[in-house]
């Protein structure tokens, strides 16, 4: 989740090296949380300005509803409020006491009826589990 009226998540660059360019990197099953709405300039002045990227089954999430005309061209994108559980969730305190960081990203967990729920975009080189264990229904 970021703040879109403060961050400026991507924006091109000129000096982008030619590696960039011409070698594709991928850009796959991200949620990208804009928990207040665009400011200008958040994203590329326009979707052909990434370079060689390559964006597939991600999410563009902006509260305020508003999507700049630069963001990235997916062709599975979703354009959802993802539904997690309770984002920004504090860290809790496990059995022996002792807080831990790694529970806030319980709070970024699907509810019910998420349209995110099988939407990502299998990749076989990232093993059979989600970030949370669960196994991916392609590999059972």
């Amino acid at each position: 989740m970021y703040d879109g009226r403060k961050t400026k998540f991507t924006n091109y660059n000129d000096g982008i090296p030619i590696y960039f360019n011409t070698v594709p990197y991928y850009f796959y099953n991200n949620v990208f949380n804009d928990k207040t709405g665009p400011a200008s300039g958040t994203w590329a002045d326009s979707p052909d300005k990434y370079g060689s990227a390559v964006f597939r089954n991600n999410v563009f999430y902006s509260a305020d509803g508003n999507y700049p005309a630069g963001m990235p061209d997916d062709p599975a994108r979703i354009l959802a409020d993802p539904l997690f559980v309770d984002p920004g969730k504090a860290p809790s305190a496990g059995p022996s006491g002792v807080l831990s960081g790694a529970t806030v990203w319980d709070g970024y967990k699907l509810q019910e009826g998420s349209p995110l729920v099988d939407k990502g975009k299998y990749v076989p080189q990232l093993g059979d589990g989600d970030f949370y264990g669960t196994p991916l229904y392609y590999c059972i």
